[in-house]
């Protein structure tokens, strides 16, 4: 959606959200970690475009149908 992610360092969370790059991660569980993260993006709107943009670029990377076809390339060769 282009828009910046708050989400906590949980499961494969990570591998697509990469703190500071194209959103923020918090410990689980730490809810005034994440209200901070939350309140520090609402106060700079001029980093959400960069960030949502980043995190578009990541998902279309390692999700998109180029990476999708790649894998099942693979798939079929092994």
């Amino acid at each position: 959606c282009g828009l910046p992610i708050v989400a906590t360092r949980h499961s494969g969370i990570p591998e697509i959200v990469v703190d500071g790059v194209n959103g923020c991660l918090v410990a689980e569980h730490d809810v005034e970690a994440m209200a901070a993260r939350m309140a520090e993006l609402a106060r700079a709107p001029q980093r959400w475009s960069d960030l949502g943009r980043a995190g578009r670029a990541l998902v279309e990377q390692k999700f998109g149908h180029d990476a999708a076809i790649a894998r099942y390339g693979r798939l079929v060769q092994e």
